[in-house]
């Protein structure tokens, strides 16, 4: 019962790992995001003073609803330079 459910899954999870942990050790402590960069002028209205950290183009926000793929560097002291 064991190999029919929990390997295929335990499969994908550790394939995902393996090219997580690589893609960190060739980028120095990045890893791709997904998250949201572009709002409507409708949403930026309602958001208020949040609306600043967003780019405001109705156009790009309508391309699934704003969100993008970047990289993110969660460690940027150590990308700095930078010894705490």
């Amino acid at each position: 019962m064991f190999n029919y459910i929990v390997a295929p899954k335990l499969a994908v999870v550790n394939r995902f790992l393996h090219i997580f942990l690589i893609f960190l050790c060739i980028t120095d402590n990045d890893f791709p995001h997904y998250a949201k960069y572009y709002i409507s002028q409708a949403e930026a209205a309602k958001m208020g003073d949040k609306a600043a950290y967003y780019i405001i183009d109705d156009k790009k926000a309508a391309i699934r609803n704003g969100y993008r793929f970047d990289l993110w560097a969660y460690d940027m002291d150590t990308q700095l330079g930078i010894k705490c």
